[in-house]
């Protein structure tokens, strides 16, 4: 009973962890588009002029 306890606790706690980890992998991954896609604007803004 306890040991299932603590499994459960655990994986609970892996869960936690792997969505966090996963939300900052989106935020990672919505600022580098956001600077990729200003540079890209950046340089038509550039070639234009």
């Amino acid at each position: 009973m306890w040991s299932q306890l603590s499994k459960t606790l655990k994986r609970k706690k892996f869960y936690e962890f792997f969505v966090r980890f996963q939300s900052l992998n989106v935020v990672i991954y919505l600022l580098i588009s956001a600077i990729g896609y200003i540079s890209l604007i950046g340089c038509k803004f550039r070639i234009q002029n």
